[in-house]
């Protein structure tokens, strides 16, 4: 576990961030803290949101508010991609003004409290729809291009585009969203899936596991995850070829051997039916296409 301190503030400028982080960016597990407060935007896939507090399942438009001191981190990641707003509340001031009627501006601002006395929950904070995500991913990738770009009048745009992104999480809040119960028979299965890949699901090995029958465990797995136990690894193993393809230089074949996959070949048949590029074509930087509802189960 690591802290992250300040070294992603610009310095001598207002302490506002913004980073976005693309499929098979995020790395699994790789916990850590914060010296600052993160607002985190699921933008596309799903992962496990693990805290000093709890795991549980988020998705595209959950939010996460994280406050200095919560340990956390993702795991079992599909086709998982975020946008995250730091900033550091102590050393801004924003106004409260006429904001006494939205809770969601006192609970991120945390007026005369201190971060160690708020709960660690992993649980998502609120889960925006279609339209909501797509107005408040605007401003961000808005307040990301000011910070990159430093023209004049930076400092102001960053906290015009701070004060009106909170705004409008505060106004789309309303009541949270339901406590999401995590079924810890599916929770070690999907654990024993992702701890090798290249492995072949065992569905009587992993209902055995969750402690279910092997029809009931089928069912729940697909209700937890979306995806049959075939489709969930399937999907593990093109986030993981992912992450390889960017972050080394192992060749197409090593990497179709350390995911799972039979060969190259292979390889690079899923990634063309799934992402509609070449695994060597996404390594120079050719986007994927949106992935295609899984239609094969793994080998």
């Amino acid at each position: 576990m690591y802290t992250i301190t300040n070294e992603y503030f610009i310095d001598g400028a207002i302490p506002i961030n913004v980073r976005w982080l693309e499929i098979g960016v995020q790395p699994p597990g790789s916990f850590h803290d914060h010296e600052f407060t993160e607002i985190v935007v699921i933008t596309s896939g799903e992962a496990q949101h693990i805290t000093n507090g709890g795991h549980c399942r988020i998705a595209v438009g959950d939010v996460l508010m994280l406050h200095p001191g919560t340990v956390h981190g993702f795991d079992r990641m599909v086709n998982f991609s975020i946008i995250n707003l730091l900033f550091a509340r102590d050393r801004i001031f924003i106004p409260i003004l006429d904001s006494e009627p939205l809770p969601f501006i006192h609970r991120i601002l945390m007026r005369g409290e201190h971060p160690s006395k708020t709960p660690n929950s992993p649980q998502p904070v609120m889960s925006l729809n279609e339209a909501g995500l797509k107005r408040v991913s605007e401003k961000l990738f808005m307040l990301l291009s000011e910070n990159l770009e430093q023209r004049p009048g930076f400092q102001m745009a960053a906290l015009s585009l701070l004060m009106s992104i909170l705004l409008d999480l505060a106004r789309l809040y309303g009541n949270p969203p339901q406590v999401r119960q995590c079924d810890y028979g599916i929770d070690k299965a999907m654990r024993s899936l992702s701890a090798d890949l290249t492995r072949k699901p065992d569905i009587h090995k992993l209902a055995a596991i969750s402690n279910m029958s092997e029809r009931n465990f089928f069912r729940a797995f697909k209700r937890a995850t979306g995806l049959t136990p075939g489709e969930y690894v399937m999907r593990l193993r093109l986030d993981k070829a992912r992450s390889l393809l960017r972050e080394t230089s192992q060749s197409i074949g090593e990497i179709a051997t350390a995911c799972g996959f039979y060969d190259s070949n292979h390889l690079c048949r899923i990634f063309r039916e799934r992402l509609a590029v070449s695994p060597r074509n996404f390594r120079l930087g050719q986007e994927p296409a949106e992935s295609p509802a899984p239609n094969r189960t793994a080998p």
